[in-house]
């Protein structure tokens, strides 16, 4: 996978923070909204077959998952 996906998925978890951080700010925020995106957000990164093993764990503990 090239860097500039990689960069995407970061960039895609950074806006979902972003996000949160609002939705927290204007008493929208959803907890069991927030676990199921975690969990089909990770899902999504294991799926993912160009990504090396080493790859997906870095973008696990980047995003804190």
């Amino acid at each position: 996978m090239s860097a500039e996906e990689k960069q995407l998925i970061i960039e895609a978890w950074d806006r979902h923070v972003e996000k949160n951080v609002v939705s927290k700010k204007h008493g929208s925020f959803s907890s069991t909204a927030e676990e199921a995106f975690r969990e089909t957000f990770k899902n999504g990164i294991m799926a993912l077959e160009k990504l090396t093993q080493k790859e997906k764990v870095k973008l696990l503990k980047y995003a804190g998952l």
